[in-house]
């Protein structure tokens, strides 16, 4: 699936009535973060020699590329145009995951503060660090959207729903598998960390 028809299926998921633009920067935001949070914990926080929660990256890579053409629909841009117009390269520079990711963020930052006119070429920059932290866990950003559309699809079949967004369907069970102390943020950081 090229980047246009995965904005097409994407924008099924995306409700009406709201600013595209600003929600799909936020989302980035949040999205970008999340991907940090991940490598965090597995660098620093899984004990020795852990193993990478590549298909955890995998999902959030998809949600970064939601919100990508979310931002897209919302200044009436083709996903695939918008995009390809700059796919940067980073391999000369040795970036790691760590450095990727955080790049990422501080890319979605910047064009949520930054002029209307610049944030197309920050959302690019996102995308191109994207595809380099692809790269770097040994997947592409075709795969990332056949396992996003999938997973949107599993979650709202008859396209987007707040009540389902606000009370997903696989943390119904969160609770009966809180261990003794645990929050409910850890919980439900596992729940979605979980590997397939």
């Amino acid at each position: 699936m090229n980047l246009n028809e995965y904005q097409a299926q994407a924008l099924r998921t995306s409700g009406a009535g709201h600013d595209r633009e600003k929600n799909g920067l936020l989302g980035l935001i949040g999205e970008c973060g999340e991907v940090v949070d991940i490598i965090k914990k597995w660098k620093f926080q899984s004990g020795n020699d852990p193993v990478l929660p590549r298909e955890s990256l995998i999902k959030e890579c998809g949600d970064i590329l939601w919100y990508c053409a979310e931002f897209a629909s919302g200044i009436e841009r083709p996903l695939g145009d918008m995009l390809e117009e700059k796919e940067a390269v980073f391999t000369q520079f040795g970036h790691t995951l760590e450095t990727v990711s955080v790049a990422m963020v501080s890319e979605a930052a910047t064009a949520y503060f930054g002029l209307p006119s610049t944030r197309p070429r920050h959302v690019r920059m996102i995308y191109a660090y994207l595809l380099y932290l692809l790269s770097l866990i040994g997947t592409t950003i075709e795969h990332v959207a056949e396992v996003n559309i999938a997973k949107l699809r599993a979650r709202y079949p008859d396209g987007f729903d707040p009540e389902r967004s606000l009370h997903r369907p696989e943390y119904a069970n969160a609770e009966n598998e809180r261990k003794d102390g645990e929050s409910e943020s850890v919980l439900l950081f596992n729940q979605r960390n979980r590997t397939i």
